[in-house]
């Protein structure tokens, strides 16, 4: 089920017809400016004419301008919070946060870790002691 409709035959026809007119007339005019023996005159002529609208044309109708204050900058501000205050503060800091806890009680079991069969068989016994005096108090 479809539920637009299309514009009619002659409709189309005349919107392809509208299009290439303005494509040619276009072409026309460009041909007229900037070819032949005297060309960029007319379009200097108009510039001091109408200084407005060449700054506006010559500076691209200011659309980069616009993307830039819109979206560029916006984005960069974001992009920069991420990476300074998310990556370096938040992920950066608990991963080198969780290292020196790694460290820390590297630093304080060190000597439980001797090499020495008795001395592991006697923390196993004492580990054990300790279970069952914990079980039955």
């Amino acid at each position: 089920i479809e539920l637009a409709h299309h514009p009619s035959l002659g409709v189309e026809w005349g919107l392809i017809l509208l299009s290439v007119g303005v494509a040619v007339a276009g072409i026309w005019l460009a041909t007229r400016w900037y070819a032949g023996a005297h060309a960029f005159e007319i379009p200097a002529r108009v510039a001091a004419r109408y200084p407005r609208l060449y700054a506006l044309v010559a500076n691209k109708y200011y659309v980069d301008e616009a993307y830039n204050a819109t979206v560029v900058k916006p984005l960069a501000a974001v992009s920069r919070f991420s990476w300074k205050g998310l990556d370096t503060v938040a992920i950066d800091g608990t991963i080198n946060a969780m290292a020196f806890f790694t460290e820390i009680t590297g630093d304080m079991l060190r000597f439980i870790q001797t090499g020495n069969v008795r001395n592991y068989a006697l923390m196993v016994l004492a580990g054990a002691l300790g279970a069952v005096a914990w079980l039955l108090l």
